[in-house]
């Protein structure tokens, strides 16, 4: 029993699906607050048993990036109350498009997220908007899209949203937003805390770079 751990780190192991239910099984309440499975093999199965783990009561943060998870585990994670508390969540380079990201926009345990990271997956224009029509964010101050497909209308959804105006830093790095995409972000943050921003790799020409220049919020 592990019961005096606070902090488990297991990146860049070879875990699968038993290795959650070993850690999991004994349902005893346990003060673990930092748990790390980044690049694994957990999949949707593994997922899916983390998700039931609900006496993993005072996670804060939570790495799942690198485990081949879809649509499917996003959406047995998001229905779980192990995310309540957690502040850092890392999604990264996974399998999530639409019905996994809309599972997590509509999460009822997401409210004290801080950092989100869903770079490396199938984020696209329609997954954006599913982001910024969600109040249950509102508290994320850092977000990370890069490597997706996001374009010029995800990127206007994001930014038209009242929910994001706590963002400190947001990172769209090698996403094919152009110029348009970059006017949209220039045009649609009305009020923002931005402190950050990546655009490396995203097709900007200096059409952009003026957009961005005269934006009175940035």
């Amino acid at each position: 029993y592990l019961g005096s751990l606070r902090h488990l780190d297991l990146r860049n192991n070879r875990l699968r699906p038993p290795a959650i239910q070993a850690l999991t099984h004994t349902g005893r309440p346990t003060p673990w607050t930092w748990l790390d499975f980044q690049s694994n093999e957990l999949m949707d199965a593994g997922i899916q048993d983390l998700a039931g783990a609900t006496h993993l009561t005072a996670l804060t943060h939570l790495n799942l990036s690198g485990n081949q998870v879809s649509d499917i585990g996003i959406h047995a994670l998001a229905r779980s109350p192990i995310l309540r508390h957690v502040k850092v969540l890392g999604l990264g380079l996974n399998r999530i498009w639409y019905a996994g990201t809309h599972a997590l926009a509509d999460s009822p345990f997401v409210e004290n997220l801080e950092r989100l990271n869903l770079g490396r997956n199938n984020i696209d224009d329609r997954c954006l908007q599913a982001l910024g029509h969600s109040s249950k964010l509102s508290h994320v101050r850092h977000l990370n899209l890069q490597f997706n497909r996001i374009g010029p209308e995800g990127v206007r959804a994001l930014a038209a949203s009242p929910h994001w105006t706590n963002l400190e830093s947001l990172n769209l790095g090698f996403n094919a937003l152009q110029d348009e995409g970059i006017q949209a972000l220039a045009a649609g943050f009305q009020e923002t805390n931005l402190t950050t921003l990546n655009l490396n790799q995203t097709q900007l020409t200096d059409v952009g770079v003026k957009a961005l220049a005269n934006s009175p919020v940035f």
